[in-house]
């Protein structure tokens, strides 16, 4: 994946694919960020992509039942 692409990749209807629609990684990106986390792309040696997310931890709510 070019440096161009990794900048790109996560827009809506961006695609690399001669038959992409563009979605999913834009798709993947709004749900990891509304879980209050990232999601990003690296380089992976010599060919190919790498992507990570990381969500935060949260501790189990308590309900007035649990206590």
């Amino acid at each position: 994946m070019s440096p161009a692409d990794r900048e790109r990749v996560f827009e809506t209807l961006y695609t690399t694919k001669g038959a992409g629609l563009g979605l999913g990684l834009s798709i993947c990106r709004k749900i990891v960020k509304l879980h209050g986390g990232q999601l990003w792309v690296e380089e992976n040696g010599r060919c190919g992509a790498k992507f990570t997310f990381a969500l935060p931890l949260r501790q189990a709510v308590q309900t007035s039942e649990s206590r």
